[in-house]
């Protein structure tokens, strides 16, 4: 039978914010000190390494967006798939018939954005999740997918 793809999804940029946020300051320190704005003058030893500044600024963000595609998760009718790494690439498969339970995690910011963690349990027995789905969106679609992957494994029925 032919395995039907349910939700292809990675981790969302909210969950790195803070690196944005510490770009966006880098960033503007270097606006700041380079053009003298609200009166800050900067030190003539200093002045040769402003250069410094925004470069530091671009690679939080682009360490940000690196870290958005290094994670990808895959939720087919017959499995869920975890995909990690950009240059050596480990996945883990996990069958939905072996998922024994799974765990979401969310505070109080993370309910009112729709993200959050979700670890998938197998009935292997051991207690680390078999699969970590680390700051994703849409945690109430998400959770729809893997009870309905539940209960079809568990019903004899076929995923929807």
């Amino acid at each position: 039978m032919d395995e039907k793809m349910l939700l292809e999804f990675n981790s969302t940029r909210m969950a790195f914010l803070k690196w944005y946020f510490a770009g966006f300051i880098w960033i503007m320190a270097w606006i700041i000190a380079r053009f003298g704005i609200a009166g800050i003058s900067v030190p003539a030893i200093i002045t040769p390494y402003l250069f410094l500044l925004p470069i530091i600024g671009l690679l939080h963000i682009v360490w940000a967006e690196i870290s958005i595609r290094v994670n990808r998760f895959y939720i087919s009718d017959q499995k869920i798939t975890e995909k990690k790494g950009i240059f050596s690439i480990n996945e883990t498969y996990l069958q939905t018939d072996r998922i024994a339970n799974y765990t979401v995690k969310q505070n109080v910011i993370e309910k009112l954005l729709d993200i959050g963690t979700i670890e998938i349990e197998s009935v292997d027995g051991d207690d680390a999740p078999e699969i970590l789905m680390s700051c994703v969106g849409e945690i109430g679609k998400i959770k729809a997918l893997l009870d309905n992957q539940i209960s079809a494994t568990k019903y004899g029925g076929r995923a929807k």
